[in-house]
């Protein structure tokens, strides 16, 4: 089976603070595309940016914007072809969309991990402050102040960060470890924004990048012959 795995679109209700960054209509054709040559396309996580609500605890009824803001993508997001993972930005779509933590695909004799990888951050152990931070700088952006450029650049710098030697981070070991605990031969992730494709003794750790704020990257996985690789779009 062909897969293809996007996360981290951070699709908001289309004001101030939505820092999607894509043309609506380019976004289509980049979906369209993963459509047209990929059997099931997978969304792991963030897909809506719902913690930067304008209200706090309203996250169920932004789900309702970001769809009246985005109609046609959201229509394809929620079609059969694709397979929705939530994320931490997005949990409440296990309630309002059923989406699940994590799904297991087995196919050709692999079986394949896919979860967002929140739970592998240890900024998410504070996971109200977290939400408070991501909603604070939401509202910074509405009102066009700059601090909400350094408090994203500070959220980011205390992300974990793929690195060159195996299992260098926290996040790589736990992701790692479940993938053990589940029998799964490869484990793929979102949150980090790191894309990455690496073998870690017999099993395979790969993040599959974001498609936010300008980006197109994706993941390409293929069960007959056992590759991944992640492309970018344009």
């Amino acid at each position: 089976m062909k897969m293809a795995v996007i996360s981290d679109l951070h699709l908001g209700r289309g004001d101030l603070a939505d820092l999607f960054g894509h043309e609506d209509g380019k976004f289509v054709r980049f979906l369209q595309e993963l459509e047209n040559n990929f059997e099931k396309i997978v969304l792991l996580g963030d897909i809506f940016e719902v913690l930067g609500a304008p209200r706090l605890g309203s996250s169920r009824s932004e789900f309702e914007q970001i769809h009246k803001a985005h109609p046609e993508i959201v229509g394809r997001l929620l079609s059969p072809r694709y397979i929705y993972v939530h994320g931490n930005h997005d949990y409440q779509a296990r309630k309002v969309h059923g989406a699940p933590s994590a799904v297991l695909v087995e196919d050709h004799g692999m079986r394949i991990l896919l979860t967002h990888g929140h739970h592998f951050d240890w900024l998410h152990r504070a996971r109200w402050l977290s939400a408070l931070a991501v909603w604070l700088g939401a509202w910074t952006r509405r009102l066009g102040g700059s601090a909400l450029c350094r408090l994203r650049s500070a959220h980011a710098a205390l992300q974990p960060k793929i690195k060159e030697s195996p299992l260098s981070t926290r996040f790589q070991r736990w992701a790692i470890a479940l993938a053990e605990a589940r029998g799964a031969d490869v484990v793929v992730t979102g949150h980090t924004h790191s894309p990455c494709v690496r073998k870690i003794g017999a099993r395979f750790f790969i993040n599959s990048g974001a498609c936010f704020a300008g980006r197109f990257e994706f993941l390409n996985l293929d069960t007959r012959t056992k590759t991944f690789e992640v492309r970018t779009w344009s």
